[in-house]
């Protein structure tokens, strides 16, 4: 007794419903798609109170990893703006959004956007 609905198939096999997903997923997938490491400037607080960070010194991408803030830097790192930031900081990172650049600006200290060193390289 086989019965669909909507791209999933459910087989009723002795008194268990077992679901089957199709295997292919329709859409496009980009292949060369640039993938971000993504961390949030209420973090980046948290570890300069925590004493991870050191407000004083440029804060770049790897001394995000190398505090533990971010795993890895896949093809960069991105900021996004949730959360406060109160210290005065000098980010260098590969992306950022507007609004954590207004708001590490209006918290006194500046958040520069670079190329990742891939695209620099030219790969």
């Amino acid at each position: 007794m086989n019965c669909t609905i909507t791209k999933v198939q459910i087989v009723k096999r002795n008194a268990l419903a077992v679901v089957q997903v199709p295997a292919k997923v329709r859409g496009f997938n980009k292949p060369n798609r640039k993938k971000y490491a993504v961390m949030n400037l209420g973090l980046v607080q948290k570890f300069i109170d925590a004493g991870k960070l050191d407000a004083k010194a440029e804060i770049t991408e790897d001394a995000l990893v190398a505090s533990g803030l971010v795993r890895r830097k896949l093809d960069g790192i991105r900021i996004l703006a949730k959360g406060e930031i109160t210290s005065k900081v000098t980010i260098s990172v590969t992306g950022a959004s507007k609004s954590a650049i207004d708001a590490v600006v209006k918290a006194g200290g500046a958040l520069n956007v670079s190329a990742s060193s891939a695209e620099a390289a030219g790969e």
